[in-house]
């Protein structure tokens, strides 16, 4: 072989290599039992560590962003813990024997608070300022005021199946569940009473809640995700390009929403108008809880462990990564086939249109474009899923818009 040939080899397999890199999830569960994998039911972030707690296997801790896990259970004497949640060095975990476990040295040791609960099979921990809420599967939802020392029982409601709860406001929302339907309460006084919201929609049980700005996210078992902007008094269902429709959490990243689902992972730019499937390299689609850190995103699944992805292989950014300029606009973003471009303003008698890859490497160029054309069709099916940026050149004025494409 010669050297030209093999240079050309070697630029192949670090192009592919770097494609491959951003473009899927990777793996992260060393120091996890392979051959006794549980469901990861939460992952959090204590300064520079993670937790993640398990089905059957008590809690993992990771010192170097996911790469290798460790057990740190001695004294959490129950291996199911359903729940995890952080109030400033304070790590709590809910298990299903009626306890909650507290450690305050990064899971080096845990002891038990379960003062005032009743047999109480913990499922969601929710904190709020000094408040934490405690939704129980059968025995209602409990709050505490004394970072978890004691507990008062806070719901009287018919029945207790409590599996989440969001903040809005003033508004405390829960989620529940019952042997025929689900409903979503509101309480206005920090869960001393609730009412029921105008969910007639609500046949199936609330697995996830997320407020973000005035809007209330609900994530159904079989449902998909509405969203209501009237503290519940209405809602819409926004499951357009949703195939996962048993949505096990929700989260959010600027603008973005992210969804875990018994189907894969989605996101959306838009409020969720549409959704975009972002499940390459997942060898188990059903996600049960989704963490952000930095710019790096992970996933508990239900038997294949950990995930970790750079957000950016998705198209999705944070608000001050961008570097979009304002007079040019383009749609869709995502696009599929087709991206329509076009422009406001800035360009001379003619310019020109290049999409350049996340490698900065051109792979379409349009040149030669009269300004009369101020809009301008890019086929894109030919292009793989990824980040892209399309420069509009026009003599010495050169700007620039990311946009992604989803396969």
């Amino acid at each position: 072989m010669n050297k030209k040939r093999l240079n050309f080899v070697i630029l192949l397999v670090f192009l592919f290599s770097v494609q491959f890199m951003y473009a899927q999830w990777q793996a992260a569960s060393t120091g996890f039992p392979v051959d006794n994998m549980q469901s990861i039911t939460a992952i959090i972030n204590s300064g520079n560590n993670l937790f993640a707690s398990t089905a059957g296997l008590g809690v993992f801790m990771s010192t170097d962003d996911g790469a290798n896990w460790s057990p740190v259970n001695n004294g959490l004497v129950i291996s199911s813990v359903k729940c995890l949640a952080l109030i400033g060095n304070r790590i709590f975990a809910g298990t299903s024997d009626s306890s909650i476990f507290i450690s305050t040295n990064s899971g080096a040791n845990w002891f038990v608070s379960g003062n005032g609960l009743d047999n109480a099979d913990v499922r969601t921990i929710f904190v709020n300022g000094n408040d934490i809420y405690l939704g129980s599967f059968g025995n209602g939802a409990y709050k505490s005021t004394d970072n978890g020392m004691n507990w008062m029982h806070i719901d009287s409601l018919d029945y207790g199946y409590f599996l989440s709860f969001a903040k809005v406001g003033n508004n405390l929302f829960a989620g529940t569940y019952n042997s025929s339907s689900g409903d979503i309460y509101i309480s206005s006084d920090n869960g001393m009473n609730w009412i029921l919201t105008n969910a007639s929609w609500a046949d199936t049980t609330v697995l996830s809640l997320a407020g973000h700005g005035n809007n209330i996210y609900a994530g159904t078992d079989g449902g998909g995700i509405l969203y209501s902007t009237n503290n519940g008094n209405n809602w819409t269902i926004i499951n357009n390009g949703l195939r996962g429709l048993s949505v096990e959490c929700i989260i959010f990243y600027g603008t973005y929403i992210i969804a875990g689902t018994e189907d894969g992972v989605y996101f959306s730019s838009n409020n969720g108008t549409n959704w975009y499937e972002i499940s390459q390299g997942l060898t188990d689609t059903y996600i049960h809880t989704l963490l952000i850190k930095g710019t790096t995103i992970y996933a508990g699944s239900n038997s294949g462990g950990i995930f970790k992805a750079n957000l950016s292989a998705f198209g999705i950014m944070a608000v001050n990564d961008l570097t979009d300029a304002d007079n040019i606009s383009m749609f869709p973003n995502p696009v599929n086939d087709k991206l329509f471009v076009s422009y406001s303003s800035g360009l001379a008698s003619i310019y020109s249109i290049i999409i350049i890859n996340n490698l900065g490497v051109p792979v379409i160029e349009k040149n030669n474009i009269p300004v009369s054309n101020n809009s301008v069709e890019i086929n894109t099916s030919g292009l793989a899923t990824g980040v892209y940026f399309c420069t509009i050149r026009s003599g010495n004025n050169t700007q620039t818009k990311k946009f992604v494409i989803i396969r």
